[in-house]
């Protein structure tokens, strides 16, 4: 059955429901950026607009819904904002704002992407209390405290991957010890010790299969972990990889596997209740 979609923008990129299942939330990287929020339909799924806010910068990429708030990465202009959830699932006006670098030079890595910030993800770690950015332009994964009540974020930590990297998503293992960090440039997944919002590389793993090729502006998409924690799932522009991870006893992480796909697609994952899935058909990630 068919689900109504409506108020999205002309180029929605991402959509997170809120864990009450009654309002969902998109961005829309055309114009200036936007973040919608849209009511649930019970019966249908159906999205209906609720209302609009500006994203506080272009090219928003992702968000992440909270209870109270949703958090919000700009990728084109290099920022990153947080809006409030009113009472009937709308969206107020940003409340914290960030700016990781907006000028042209301000970036770091020496890939010719890398020319200024680059904000791709911001997520929260499993226990809730640090927010983390991946910013393909910086180079860096930037950590945050993260303050519930006022949706503030405190500048804690960052962590400047290996030249060109160009770091797009991150997943955490379920206690939160270790993080797993994609490199969008050089495909490699940067497996991180994490200490109170404070990432350490522990182990690089290059996740292409040997003689596999990958786009030359760059391959990795999305990496989730499995929710017994057992393995990681990476989304590759030319292939993706499966990764296992002897979890918990060590942390010495092997590719296992990399599926069979379109050459001109682009996968993503998608992770359920106790089931990981690589999907790969063209643009079907942003």
């Amino acid at each position: 059955m068919g689900v109504g979609v409506s108020g999205l923008g002309s180029m929605p990129m991402w959509l997170s429901v809120h864990r009450g299942g009654g309002s969902a939330y998109t961005v829309d990287m055309s114009g200036e950026g936007a973040v919608h929020a849209h009511s649930v339909s019970a019966l249908s799924g159906a999205l209906t607009p609720i209302n609009s806010q500006p994203s506080r910068g272009a090219g928003p990429c992702h968000l992440t819904a909270l209870e109270r708030f949703v958090l919000c990465a700009n990728y084109a202009g290099g920022t990153i904002c947080v809006l409030p959830i009113e009472a009937s699932g709308g969206l107020g006006p940003a409340v914290e704002y960030k700016d990781h670098g907006t000028t042209i030079g301000s970036g770091a890595g020496g890939h010719v992407r890398q020319d200024m910030a680059h904000p791709h993800q911001i997520l929260l770690d499993p226990s809730g209390k640090y927010c983390f950015v991946p910013d393909l332009g910086t180079n860096k994964v930037h950590s945050y405290l993260w303050h519930p009540d006022s949706g503030a974020l405190t500048e804690e930590s960052e962590l400047m991957l290996a030249d060109g990297a160009g770091p797009r998503h991150m997943c955490f293992t379920p206690d939160g010890a270790h993080a797993f960090v994609l490199g969008e440039l050089d495909n490699n997944v940067y497996v991180c010790s994490h200490v109170d919002g404070v990432l350490t590389v522990v182990q690089t793993l290059n996740s292409l299969l040997p003689g596999t090729e990958h786009a030359t502006a760059g391959g990795g998409a999305e990496i989730i972990i499995s929710p017994d924690g057992r393995f990681v799932y990476a989304t590759i522009r030319g292939t993706c990889a499966v990764i296992e991870d002897p979890y918990p006893t060590n942390y010495a992480f092997n590719l296992i596997g990399a599926p069979a796909r379109p050459p001109a697609s682009q996968p993503s994952c998608v992770r359920g209740a106790s089931a990981a899935v690589c999907a790969c058909g063209t643009h079907c990630a942003n």
